[in-house]
């Protein structure tokens, strides 16, 4: 049975820092039409339930990009005062003007030969259930009316629970040490739906693709490194 917690689960503790963030008084846009573009986590040390962690998240820096503005959102895990695990984030503001910050650097993905891994059915009540878990309520995932408002066909799954999943059926069952997933989101997953995790030959820093059923529209796409339990 696999130990230690999932490497992606100290972001759903760290999230609600990012709205307290993103909500602020002086925040210059509405939360909602914010695009999840990137989200990037470092876990240092083997992670365990009992853990008491202490969460920190702060803005960190403006990003010019070639479709609006986006930003980056630092979170760190602390346990006894010792870094454990950190994530960046990057969001965009779609079409905004008088951009600011340095140039974005989107994750690196180096093209290598992917083979087919795994085959998922997405319900329509993926949104909703994962909303209830990690508090992201965006109406976007969980709502066919507001997603059309968006220009949505139907809902969308969430960018977090596409690269948890992805993470999940390429680690192996053991305890994992330290990891590095970095992941750009790139177009919607639809609910309900399908997708097609695909990932490069194992070893070494991974390249990892979660694709629509046909495997040739990519949801997102990044690399996975980690260092199992000896």
């Amino acid at each position: 049975e696999r130990c230690g917690i999932p490497p992606t689960f100290p972001h759903l503790l760290g999230f609600p820092l990012h709205m307290a963030l993103l909500l602020r008084p002086g925040f210059p846009f509405p939360v909602i039409g914010l695009v999840h573009l990137e989200n990037t986590i470092r876990q240092h040390v083997r992670l365990e339930s009992a853990d008491a962690l202490e969460i920190e998240a702060r803005f960190a820096g403006w990003l010019a990009h070639d479709k609006g503005q986006a930003l980056a959102i630092d979170t760190r895990a602390l346990r006894a005062g010792s870094l454990v695990w950190e994530s960046r984030s990057v969001y965009l503001r779609l079409g905004a003007r008088d951009i600011r910050g340095r140039p974005h650097q989107p994750v690196a993905t180096p093209d290598a030969p992917l083979s087919t891994m795994l085959r998922l059915d997405l319900p329509a009540s993926l949104g909703r259930r994962y909303a209830k878990v990690s508090g992201d309520a965006n109406p976007i995932h969980t709502s066919a009316a507001a997603a059309r408002l968006f220009g949505f066909p139907r809902p969308i799954a969430h960018g977090m629970w596409s690269k948890a999943r992805a993470i999940a059926a390429l680690l192996p069952n053991a305890p994992v040490e330290t990891l590095t997933a970095a992941i750009a989101f790139k177009t919607p997953a639809f609910l309900p739906g399908g997708a097609c995790l695909m990932a490069g030959p194992p070893g070494g820093t991974r390249l990892i693709e979660l694709r629509d059923r046909r495997e040739t529209k990519p949801h997102l796409r990044g690399t996975l490194a980690f260092r199992a339990a000896a």
